[in-house]
């Protein structure tokens, strides 16, 4: 999905079918997503279910509204940085959750 979020920050003024493509993609692996969160976190704490999906669903939709607040921020610069900006971000975050989880399962 990082990869992705660069891709539309690079292309989304060259062509509409690339566009049309990379939005494509997009919406496939963002509809997977939370489904796909929600039953990992079910498995890894059964115990405490309720609370654990909880805490999920509330870190979820505070970072909706607060997406929106920094959208507003992040207006004034070019949109092409912006996605450039958060496309790394995620790619960064991606691979630190990689070596976390590669750690983990090691010891």
């Amino acid at each position: 999905m990082p990869l992705l979020v660069i891709l539309f920050g690079l292309l989304h003024t060259k062509s509409m079918i690339g566009l049309s493509i990379i939005l494509f993609g997009y919406g496939i692996t963002l509809g997977f997503s939370p489904p796909l969160f929600s039953t990992i976190i079910s498995n890894e704490y059964s115990e405490n279910r309720g609370t654990a999906l909880g805490l999920f669903n509330f870190i979820r939709y505070l970072g909706m509204a607060i997406g929106g607040m920094l959208t507003g921020i992040f207006k004034v610069f070019p949109s092409r940085y912006v996605f450039i900006f958060l496309g790394s971000f995620l790619l960064m975050t991606l691979i630190l959750q990689y070596r976390n989880v590669k750690i983990r399962f090691l010891y």
